[in-house]
């Protein structure tokens, strides 16, 4: 019991300093860290201007209902790659896969941006029967795509994790 409470001690104690650690870093050094994070991964992610994208991981799940109750899900290696680009005026940003290429689609669908902030943007479609959400994170410009729509089977949702520079 009191291994259980110095460890619940400990790891709550972990989180407070890490937040106030995070909220009382100097300037200066938060000047350092840009500099070195924009030499590494190149220009500021801003209106007008994209990013090419790798997939780490992707997770895929699909329902069937017809006869019996089945959800199958699955995880697997990225192999895809995509381009991302924000519009000029910031309101929406496209997203082409390699995949959608091979399939003959030659310009992306545009997704409205619908929050962001100095850390991400999240923008998103609903395409009946569907809906497609894209979260990129600005600090490690890693971003999330998902898609959700449903068929005659069932539901369905697959889930890309990509690395862009």
């Amino acid at each position: 019991m009191i291994r259980k409470l110095v460890i619940i001690a400990l790891v709550a104690g972990s989180a407070a300093l890490g937040y106030y650690f995070g909220k009382y870093q100097c300037a200066q050094c938060k000047a350092e860290y840009a500099a070195k994070f924009n030499e590494h991964h190149g220009q500021q992610l801003t209106n007008g201007n994209g990013l090419q994208c790798k997939a780490i991981a992707g997770a895929i799940v699909v329902e069937n209902r017809l006869g019996e109750r089945i959800v199958t899900a699955r995880a697997y290696p990225g192999t895809d790659t995509a381009s991302l680009k924000i519009a000029s005026d910031g309101q929406s940003i496209q997203l082409l896969t390699a995949a959608s290429v091979r399939g003959g689609s030659t310009d992306a669908d545009p997704m409205t941006v619908i929050g962001r902030t100095p850390s991400f943007i999240v923008a998103g479609v609903y395409n009946w029967p569907g809906v497609a959400v894209l979260m990129i994170d600005l600090n490690t410009r890693n971003a999330l795509w998902t898609t959700t729509s449903f068929s005659m089977p069932g539901l369905i949702g697959e889930s890309l994790y990509f690395e862009c520079h």
